[in-house]
């Protein structure tokens, strides 16, 4: 059973400076998987991973 916080997540308002690099975080982040996104070759390797991992667990 996994215990839930006191408080609810928030996110920093985005007019501190912490705010401001978490966004720019983000902005990084999904210009980066646009300009790189995932090749046929490394989405296929995930999924055959993960099929071999599941596999393995017990399903009872």
């Amino acid at each position: 059973m996994c215990e839930q916080p006191d408080e609810p997540h928030t996110e920093p308002p985005r007019s501190t400076p912490r705010g401001r690099q978490e966004r720019a975080d983000i902005e990084r982040y999904v210009r980066g998987y646009r300009e790189f996104p995932e090749t046929d070759a490394e989405t296929e390797a995930v999924a055959a991973a993960g099929q071999i991992t599941l596999a393995q667990e017990p399903w009872e």
